[in-house]
């Protein structure tokens, strides 16, 4: 058994050993959405590309509205109109005004846009009541973006925002890392198949939650799930869909169940037999202790994962050591816990890292607080429905107090890690 620590350190290794066998491949935009970007994509083009208005209105030289009270108003004469994808091509004089548009380029010779609700228009003319400083309401060119300015960085899991940036800026065609092949094997002769046929569960059955989970959760990373299979704990039929995986090309087999030390926990002999490389057998963590990771090399890389096949044991499994792997392969950024504020005393395993599902908020005071959801066995899934983050306690502790600060890895709505 390793540390949680160590565990990690050589996944680390071995993505960086496996990156290297992944290709890039181009995408087009609408494609590129969860993909990630395996190099860093700069700006070619000006943001705002012209000097234009951010208020409709009427484009005028700052200096004529000098002195301009209600006591004493300045008219301009209203000489044109910009609107958006139609600008007023001349150049402005003294004392003459052009409306302008919300969005419109701004004509040359002018330096400033008043409100339309800050003038009064009569006879061809606007009064002008008050002074106006230089480049006011005026969204200058290039004061969002310039030619070689960073917009996503290499190892960005592209999001919709992203895609609203890139296509900002004529980007058609994106350099992604290549979907990465996984293979999905649910293992146990208990588990009942999850589908509208499925019949009621026997004496001793138990419906397979695990396999929708990880299916659901691949769907969207940059994954391709080449095959989702259940099987017994038959070794030959566990032989034969490890193998059936290995020779699909997979990057990564995912199994659950079959890892711990019953009679029925054949993954590893089944992965030694098949001459793949286990770099470790359990981490001393709780829940997910018995998981195992293994190498292939014999084809292509391919990592294993067996995951323990208790619902919270798969959950923390794949967060902490498959989606991790993941960001190491494709070259995101490590995962980042914040500090919360416990809200009540805590009793953990001394000798284990401990993972804990918990709800993070942030108190009137603006301090992210959080408090331990109920359920927090291995196969109690009702605290799903309310955590946002998981709280990890290091080993060497038996009683975290109220009013410690501990480390709180939080999650976005999908449950995906926000940082």
């Amino acid at each position: 058994m390793i540390s949680f620590e160590k565990a990690q350190e050589k996944l680390h290794s071995l993505a960086l050993t496996h990156k290297k066998s992944l290709h890039q491949h181009e995408v087009n935009l609408d494609q590129a959405c969860s993909q990630v970007s395996s190099k860093n994509i700069y700006a070619e083009e000006y943001h705002p590309a012209f000097n234009n208005s951010s208020m409709d209105g009427f484009a005028i030289k700052a200096q004529d509205s000098v002195g301009a009270s209600l006591a004493e108003p300045s008219s301009l004469t209203i000489v044109g109109e910009s609107s958006a994808g139609k600008p007023w091509d001349h150049t402005l004089q003294p004392n003459q005004a052009c409306r302008i548009m919300t969005g419109a380029k701004v004509p040359k010779g002018s330096d400033a846009v008043i409100k339309v609700e800050d003038v009064e228009e009569v006879d061809g003319k606007i009064q002008l009541r008050q002074s106006t400083l230089p480049n006011t309401n005026i969204r200058s060119k290039g004061e969002d973006l310039k030619p070689g300015d960073l917009l996503v960085a290499k190892g960005t899991r592209l999001t919709a925002e992203d895609i609203m940036l890139l296509a900002s800026q004529g980007k058609n065609r994106l350099k992604v890392s290549q979907a990465i092949r996984v293979a999905i094997i649910s293992t146990g002769q208990e588990i009942l198949e999850h589908d509208a046929n499925a019949p009621q569960p026997a004496l001793g059955e138990i419906r397979n939650s695990t396999g929708p989970f990880l299916r659901s959760k691949l769907m969207h990373l940059p994954c391709e799930i080449v095959s989702q299979v259940s099987c017994s704990d038959h070794p030959e039929e566990l032989f034969s869909q490890i193998s059936k995986a290995l020779d699909l090309g997979s990057d990564i087999i995912i199994s659950t169940g079959g890892v711990s030390a019953g009679k029925y926990d054949l993954i590893p002999g089944m992965v030694s037999d098949l001459r793949g490389t286990i770099l470790f057998h359990k981490v001393s963590m709780k829940p997910g202790k018995p998981i195992l990771v293994a190498n292939f090399s014999k084809k292509k890389p391919c990592t294993f994962f067996g995951l323990p096949g208790n619902p919270i044991s798969t959950l923390v499994g794949f967060n902490f050591f498959v989606e991790t792997y993941l960001r190491h392969l494709t070259e995101q950024a490590r995962l980042k816990p914040v500090k919360a504020f416990l809200n009540q005393e805590i009793s953990t395993p001394r000798g284990l890292t401990t993972l804990l599902r918990s709800r993070v908020e942030v108190s009137d005071d603006a301090l992210l607080t959080a408090e331990v959801c109920q359920g927090q066995g291995s196969h109690m899934m009702t605290s799903l429905k309310a955590y946002n983050a998981w709280l990890k306690i290091d080993k060497g502790h038996d009683v975290v107090k109220k009013g410690s600060f501990v480390d709180a890895y939080l999650l976005g709505q999908d449950h995906s890690f926000l940082f």
